[in-house]
């Protein structure tokens, strides 16, 4: 115990401490009115409120095209200790996933930049804690990104270890290893990322037999994910692909551009990290300059991994969260290799685009902190309604009315997502009445209602029997998209 108490005080620095100290502010962020949120990210958080929350093991959706199983599994390792399945117990493991992932980080950047006071390194940091969602993917369940920040981070480190003469070693290669077959299966396009990062320093890197043979692993993995995708996808799971569809990237060739200021307009450090990965990429292939596999390789790997997400119309800033990740090193070793006037620039830009971010995640930091308090409430009305003797019925259409098969699905999986959080907070099944026989509304009832149903050929019918038994609207779900009617 002295002994890692004395390593601990020797590398404690102003830099670090001014880091530990952030992560405690944000931890005590995190855990302020840690609560499930229903009428937000589409309820999602039922993954968990129906796994981890209620003793079971967690899993991630697979199908339509998805394919990332291990998303949310580590939540399970809350099962193995006391009050594991409360709501609180999921937030403060999201705080030690945050402590340690981003410490690795900050010593990865430390490292690579080789700058004893930390400076840089804590900077970066910063840059990282501003962006718009990072506090978004720590003060939710459901993000996968939160799971590859602490990946990532582990993989940046151990590869540089394993990377290094005087560390360098098996174990080291062997936790890079699997630190990066697991993240290949927490998001889709994680298998290109490395793909290009084992590309970049195959091709520009002078690398031992070692550090080759790693980058093939790197390669092998990837070929390994893509061919249970698309063995899943295109021979078990045919559901996701629509004949009537247009051409994949017609649409989006044609508007390559404007759709890429939209996107990473999400989170806009990525427009700092492409013009450095140009501008290192022109300087490399011209022989200006030396390549540098601990930050060139992840900085490409990042902005590609970015790019994934503007192909496939993703826009949410979450999902641009571990290019950022991948990219400060080379941000880093940028600032420290350039003039002090550069610097200047690059550090001046850097903290406007910081001051913006911010804004955006103190605005998601407000709303979930709003749905914290609100959406518990939603339900415990609910449960009082039935004790007094009512109702509870989630009226859905006849079978064949919604316009589409696409709206029967989202009407099913937003019922389920109703059960989900009703059971929770009863404590057992809950008696919610799924019907479309319409005779069964009356003036004890409680009716939800989507919008695909409402807005299906039946409502008129609903609509006329809402009337009869003095329902009216009484509450709406904007992200949720459904209504619940009352009687007066």
């Amino acid at each position: 115990m002295s002994y890692v108490c004395k390593r601990f005080c020797d590398h404690l620095t102003i830099s670090r401490i001014i880091l530990y100290a952030i992560l405690l502010i944000l931890s005590c962020v995190i855990l302020w009115d840690a609560n499930w949120v229903f009428d937000m990210f589409w309820a999602d958080d039922y993954q968990l409120v129906g796994t981890t929350a209620v003793g079971r093991n967690a899993h991630s959706y697979t199908g339509n095209g998805r394919f990332w199983p291990l998303g949310l599994c580590d939540y399970c390792v809350l099962l193995l200790i006391p009050y594991g399945t409360t709501v609180t117990a999921h937030f403060l493991y999201n705080c030690v996933t945050m402590i340690f992932a981003s410490v690795m980080l900050f010593s990865f950047i430390d490292k690579v930049t080789e700058n004893k006071n930390n400076y840089i390194a804590l900077f970066c940091m910063l840059l990282l804690f501003l962006t718009s969602s990072f506090m978004r993917i720590h003060m939710t369940c459901i993000h996968s990104e939160r799971e590859m920040f602490l990946m990532l981070s582990a993989f940046l480190i151990t590869y540089w270890k394993a990377c290094n003469k005087k560390t360098g070693g098996g174990k080291y290669y062997a936790i890079a290893a699997i630190t990066a077959m697991y993240s290949t299966y927490l998001k889709e396009p994680v298998f290109g990322m490395w793909c290009i990062f084992a590309l970049s320093n195959l091709i520009f890197g002078k690398l031992s037999l070692k550090e080759r043979l790693f980058n093939y692993f790197l390669l092998f993995n990837s070929f390994i994910w893509v061919s249970i995708y698309a063995y899943r996808c295109f021979f078990i799971d045919l559901s996701f692909i629509d004949p009537n569809a247009p051409a994949p990237y017609s649409s989006i060739v044609s508007k390559f551009s404007d759709l890429s200021i939209t996107v990473f307009n999400s989170e806009p450090i990525i427009y700092l990290l492409l013009i450095i990965a140009i501008i290192r990429c022109c300087l490399l292939l011209k022989r200006k300059i030396n390549y540098n596999m601990y930050s060139d390789a992840p900085l490409f790997a990042g902005v590609g991994y970015a790019f994934a997400y503007v192909i496939l119309n993703q826009r949410c800033n979450h999902y641009f969260f571990p290019a950022v990740v991948m990219g400060l090193p080379a941000f880093a070793v940028f600032l420290s290799e350039c003039t002090k006037y550069v610097r200047a620039l690059l550090i001046s830009i850097s903290i406007g685009i910081a001051i913006f971010s911010f804004n955006a995640s103190l605005c998601w930091i407000t709303e979930i902190q709003m749905h914290r308090k609100n959406d518990p409430l939603i339900f415990a009305r609910m449960i009082n309604e039935v004790k007094q003797g009512k109702k509870v019925i989630y009226v859905t259409e006849k079978g064949k009315d919604l316009p589409n098969i696409d709206s029967r699905e989202i009407d099913q999986m937003k019922f389920r997502r109703w059960q989900i959080f009703l059971d929770y907070y009863w404590g057992g099944k809950f008696p919610i009445i799924k019907t479309a026989d319409y005779s069964k509304i009356n003036k004890d009832s409680v009716v939800i209602l989507s919008d695909e149903t409402y807005g299906s050929a039946n409502f008129q019918e609903i609509s006329e029997r809402l009337k009869i038994s003095g329902l009216v609207p009484s509450q709406s779900f904007q992200d949720m998209k459904t209504r619940v009617f009352r009687a007066k």
